[in-house]
């Protein structure tokens, strides 16, 4: 995938994502839930910046064709041990290896605040889902972020900070609005908006403790319309296309 401001796409080659996600069970759990909710009847999937397969081996068990478009080596590795007959693909996410009008849904979570040209990856979405297709896309809610920062910089002690909530940058090229507003930003304006949703409740050190105790997920998601006061926010569009 196309690296963040001041980055390379060689800075990702090694990164390991599954261990960001490691103990986190809860919001795994939570940010599957609403993303099965929206994925829609159809036979092919893309997921962009797909990683080391988390969200794709959900696509796997819903669509007949799944695609992964990663870049990182150590991802694609890891996602090769995992899923069972997803196409993976080695491309920046600028540039899709596929043809036009290839997928019925794309889906793309955790991966916008990592772009220096979010527009330009989402154009080349829109270019290779169907007219009518689904597009799920996931941004971190700067705003919440922000405030977890300041919080525990005020009143936790340093040894403790790495334990709350800290997904999500403090700073990003385009400010700080399209985390709220990305249709004005970065969304073209043939993604008609069909829904928003937000989990991060348990993504975080007490979601690790009791990651045990499975049902809990089932609050993060019931609180999800709620999505101004979540973490991750997720947004469900319907592409439109010009005959």
């Amino acid at each position: 995938m196309a690296g963040q401001a001041g980055t390379s796409l060689s800075d990702f080659e090694e990164h390991d994502y599954s261990a960001l996600w490691r103990g986190k069970r809860l919001e795994d759990l939570a940010q599957k839930h609403v993303i099965r909710s929206w994925l829609p009847q159809g036979e092919s999937c893309l997921e962009v910046g797909g990683g080391y397969g988390r969200v794709t081996s959900l696509l796997e068990s819903r669509f007949s064709h799944v695609a992964m478009l990663e870049f990182a080596k150590r991802n694609i590795s890891m996602a090769k041990q995992r899923l069972r007959r997803a196409r993976i693909m080695r491309a920046d996410a600028a540039h899709i290896p596929v043809r036009s009008d290839s997928f019925d849904c794309a889906v793309m979570v955790r991966v916008v605040h990592l772009l220096p040209e979010p527009d330009v990856v989402l154009r080349e979405i829109y270019r290779v889902v169907r007219n009518g297709g689904t597009v799920i896309i996931s941004v971190p809610n700067l705003q919440m972020n922000k405030l977890s920062w300041s919080l525990k910089e005020r009143l936790m002690p340093r040894g403790l900070r790495n334990r709350a909530q800290t997904y999500g940058s403090a700073e990003w090229p385009y400010g700080e609005r399209p985390y709220l507003l990305p249709n004005r930003y970065f969304v073209p304006a043939s993604f008609e908006p069909r829904g928003k949703k937000g989990t991060g409740l348990f993504d975080n050190y007490v979601g690790k403790m009791l990651g045990r105790f499975r049902p809990l997920y089932l609050v993060d998601v019931a609180t999800s319309p709620f999505w101004l006061f979540k973490f991750d926010i997720f947004m469900r569009f319907v592409v439109h296309k010009v005959a």
